[in-house]
């Protein structure tokens, strides 16, 4: 999958695309756009088409600056994932399902935590290193049996039916995990 030139394209993905992709989707964008990175973030799930944000996610993620009420899910079918420079799992299964659908969208799938843990261990993208590269480097140690079970390692919590509490604790955990992914991706040590 070759890098194109101009804007990144990255997918966020996570159950029902109404509580986590929708919060990584809205802060992915916006710490790209302070760092002056032309991105397209979108996000899907995989279970529904239509709905809108959780209650707790809008309100949560207004509170943070965002504007989440237009927010529509939509599910994998309706991506064309081959178009897509990252796509960022909140969970090992969201990962497990794209790489079931399309195995060759490995090396540029990942869980979000997985992610900015391997970038810490080889350290921020070389500004004449192109995402694929970067991203190879980190896929290096990955094999795919890795992928199965699940891991709170990898996994960001479902807050969906856990009260605001846990919306809001998923809401910052999302919130540093993306500011510490664009800055691998900027380049920033």
């Amino acid at each position: 999958m070759p890098e194109r030139s101009g804007n990144i394209k990255v997918l966020t993905v996570c159950t029902g695309n109404i509580c986590r992709s929708p919060m990584a989707e809205a802060f992915l964008q916006a710490k790209f756009d302070s760092k002056g990175i032309n991105a397209d973030v979108s996000s899907a799930g995989l279970l529904f088409s239509g709905r809108k944000a959780a209650k707790e996610t809008v309100e949560i993620m207004s509170a943070k600056g965002f504007d989440l009420s237009s927010h529509r899910s939509r599910i994998l079918d309706e991506v064309d994932l081959f178009d897509l420079d990252l796509i960022v799992g909140m969970t090992k299964e969201h990962v497990r399902e794209i790489v079931v659908m399309s195995p060759k969208l490995w090396p540029v799938t990942f869980t979000l935590k997985g992610l900015v843990s391997s970038a810490k261990k080889i350290g921020p993208r070389n500004s004449d290193e192109s995402l694929l590269d970067w991203l190879s480097v980190i896929g290096e140690t990955r094999v795919k049996a890795d992928l199965l079970g699940a891991d709170l390692s990898e996994d960001i919590v479902d807050p969906y039916d856990l009260g605001p509490d846990t919306f809001l604790q998923v809401a910052d955990e999302i919130d540093e995990l993306t500011s510490q992914l664009v800055k691998y991706i900027a380049g920033v040590k």
